[in-house]
């Protein structure tokens, strides 16, 4: 969002003051956090606190020169039946939407909090009896100049008011929406909040309108108010206010002669498809990289015809493996408060979706790396070998000493094993098929921590179910702290074995079926509901594109050893007991403060589940561990890492990626609880293809039926309204006669279906 504006003496003018609307009031020093205030309205602030209260990231550092200064466009009073101006809408150029109110003193308030809401043009809607109800002021002017009584709310599409309604009594109503899927939801919802008003209501959809156009775009290729007047005549009204049973005196007489009169009048068009069951993603942007990263992505992606999301999320699970506990960040400036870029995540398809080869490919890096250190250390095998043979040696020499009662000889041997050591194991970076117990050893070994990498990970989830593993789990959510408490393993085949911190991070796939089994254990406080799904904060389930090409081209070499020289800089760095720790700078360092203050009042909010609220908690950590690990390839081949400082630019990508990983986790969350209103739907649609539903059939039998995910009256009705709005149905409601009884609804199916 841009914010125009012109220097003057030093300073930054705002072209419009965002808080009272004045032009060139708002005075704004460049530096120093951008201090200003407006000389009209006398609010004083920083930059920070413009761009919160714009909702934006947007700076006003760079001149927009594509933009033209906002000016005002036109201004719409909204006045009440006596003529008094409540409250107006202020249209600017470049096009944007202010409310404002008098404040009594001549001046303006810009909210209409409080204040009582009316639709626009008031007047002539009192004095009408056609009233064309648009979407925007803007367009009920257009009509206003053809001859006709338009109207329209505040606020746009999704905003009409139910209390409207009084205004429309006695009156024929017809909707004409903007030609997108805002606009047809938006008149739906007028239509059926008017119906019990209007005398009757009509939904009239333009010819060879465009995409996003409206009746002012229709007016100015050339429409006239004869032709429109002429189309709404040919449109066939929705159902009247009053039921078939008021006109017929009995619901049998009404079900047997009207269903094609229902039919006729309230289907105009085909029905929608559904929304699926999966809630929608957005693409992976490639703006989530870091540039070094992006190249490598790309190749990969198109080489295997997979989306990004399945190269750059294992990518950066890896490279936060390879950083490990080689160093961490302090997310807040003086608090001690250190973060490891530790991550858990992977990949959610169905079978056959190149999960196995792009785990393979991105995994080279970590096993170059370990073959690397293999090579370091050629004689290790000898050496080891060697080591063993002396220890078996002592041991049995500290025995035969211990018997004979030789203090003199214990006393020496004891010596010689402490002083044998042991030969330094070649680094690990990734394990797959292990117990808890040599995981330990081997973190013992590779302080800095490892992978495990599982290609299917329903194995591993279920493995620690199984007798005899019930420790594991309770490892696992330790290890993934990375910066946790020691860990003491005590087993009487392998001793005692003390991990100062436990570090594992975890890749794998996952079908969806077993996924959605597991979550829904998670979130309905199962055996599973100790926080551990909440920890694949990088588990993601991209829609996969179903048009498939065959490129068969080599792989883009470049690119990959490019990406091979920041794993083997990470790899470089030194593990040892303590963490080395970098921070912010000052501007990153604000931005991050920022993003967590909205992340915390976001979990207070109310707004998520626990569940959800569980998972994005732990985002506290994700998004510095990502910052971080952006932050390490930008700057792999610039210098001492660990005397380097957090840029505000790797913040805002970490920012951008949680935003991202929160459409996922909604995603994988919902598919194991779907709304219920989209799977009674679904439920609805599959019995009135299978004709089960039929005309004229009442809701209360198919409560009636306890039929699969229709058992509960609120989902019925929920699935019954999203099938109205898609045009399947239409549930007409039916008053008790005069002999009394309770109401009841009946399902009028689209003709397709009858």
């Amino acid at each position: 969002m841009g914010i125009a504006y012109r220097e003057q003496s030093g300073e930054i003018v705002l072209e419009v003051c965002p808080h009272c609307g004045a032009q060139r009031h708002l005075y704004m020093k460049p530096s120093d956090g951008g201090p200003y205030i407006c000389h009209r309205c006398g609010v004083k602030g920083n930059l920070y606190k413009l761009q919160q209260f714009l909702g934006t990231h947007a700076s006003p550092a760079k001149k927009q020169r594509t933009q033209e200064p906002s000016r005002i466009a036109a201004i719409y009073d909204y006045k009440d039946e006596t003529g008094e101006l409540v409250f107006q809408v202020v249209r600017y150029e470049p096009k944007a939407f202010r409310q404002r109110r008098p404040d009594g003193r001549g001046g303006w308030l810009w909210n209409v909090k409080d204040v009582r809401q009316v639709p626009y043009n008031i007047a002539e809607i009192l004095k009408a009896d056609t009233v064309y109800i648009v979407e925007g002021e803007k367009d009920v002017e257009s009509m206003r100049a053809l001859g006709l009584t338009a109207t329209c709310n505040a606020g746009g599409a999704g905003k009409w008011r139910a209390q409207f309604s009084e205004y429309f009594k006695g009156r024929h109503c017809i909707i004409l929406p903007d030609n997108d899927e805002r606009g047809r939801e938006h008149a739906a919802d007028v239509a059926a909040k008017l119906q019990e008003a209007a005398v009757s209501v009509k939904i009239v959809r333009l010819p060879d309108l465009p995409v996003k156009a409206d009746v002012s775009d229709w007016i100015a290729a050339g429409g006239t108010a004869d032709e429109l007047v002429r189309l709404c005549d040919e449109k066939a009204a929705l159902l009247p206010a009053e039921t078939l049973r008021d006109r017929a005196g009995d619901q049998t007489q009404a079900c047997a002669g009207s269903g094609e009169e229902i039919a006729r009048a309230g289907f105009t068009e085909k029905p929608q498809h559904l929304p699926g069951l999966l809630s929608p993603v957005a693409a992976f942007g490639l703006d989530l990289l870091p540039e070094t990263l992006r190249g490598y992505v790309i190749d990969v992606a198109e080489r295997m015809q997979v989306p990004y999301d399945f190269i750059a999320v294992p990518v950066m699970i890896s490279l936060g493996a390879a950083i490990g506990r080689r160093l961490g960040i302090y997310p807040q400036k003086n608090g001690e408060w250190l973060v490891v870029p530790n991550l858990w995540g992977g990949i959610v398809a169905e079978p056959s979706m190149m999960k196995t080869p792009v785990f393979s490919e991105v995994l080279k890096f970590l096993y170059q790396l370990e073959k690397d250190a293999r090579a370091q250390k050629p004689a290790f095998e000898t050496e080891m070998q060697a080591y063993q043979a002396q220890l078996q040696a002592l041991k049995k020499k500290l025995k035969k000493a211990a018997e004979c009662e030789d203090e003199d000889e214990l006393e020496e041997i004891k010596e010689k094993l402490v002083a044998l050591k042991e030969p330094e194991w070649p680094h690990r970076y990734v394990v797959n098929d292990t117990t808890v117990e040599k995981l330990g050893e081997l973190l013992k070994r590779n302080p800095a921590g490892l992978m495990l990498y599982r290609d299917e990970l329903t194995g591993f989830l279920s493995s620690m179910g199984k007798p005899g593993r019930e420790g594991d789990r309770q490892f696992y959510l330790e290890a993934w702290n990375g910066n946790g408490l020691p860990y003491v393993s005590e087993r009487i085949s392998r001793g005692t074995i003390q991990i100062d911190a436990p570090c594992v991070s975890l890749l794998g796939g996952i079908q969806p079926g077993p996924l959605r089994k597991y979550i829904n254990q998670a979130i309905t406080n199962g055996l599973d509901a100790d926080g551990f799904a909440q920890r694949l904060q990088l588990l993601v389930y991209p829609d996969i594109d179903r048009r498939w090409q065959n490129i068969d081209r080599k792989p883009d070499y470049r690119v990959r050893e490019k990406l091979s020289s920041v794993f083997q800089v990470l790899a470089a760095m030194p593990a040892g007991e303590k963490v080395p720790g970098i921070h912010f700078d000052k501007a990153a360092q604000e931005r991050f403060n920022a993003w967590l203050q909205k992340l915390e009042n976001e979990l207070r909010s109310g707004e998520h589940p626990a569940y959800f609220v569980a998972h994005m908690a732990k985002y506290r950590s994700l998004m510095p561990s990502l910052a971080l690990i952006c932050h390490c390839v930008d700057r792999a081949q610039a210098g001492s890492l660990t005397e380097s400082r957090v840029s505000v630019a790797s913040v805002e990508r970490a920012a951008a990626w949680c935003d991202y990983i929160k459409a996922q986790a909604l995603r994988i969350y919902g598919s194991a609880a779907p709304r219920p209103e989209v799977e009674a739907a679904h439920a609805l649609s599959r019995r009135i293809k299978r004709g089960q539903i039929k005309n004229c059939m009442r809701v209360r039998d198919i409560e009636r039926a306890q039929w699969s995910k229709l058992n509960r009256a609120e989902d019925i009705n929920g699935g019954l309204k999203l099938l109205q709005e898609y045009g399947w149905v239409i549930i007409e409601k039916i008053k008790p006669g005069a002999e009394g009884g309770r109401p009841s609804e009946l399902i009028w199916l689209h003709p397709d279906f009858s």
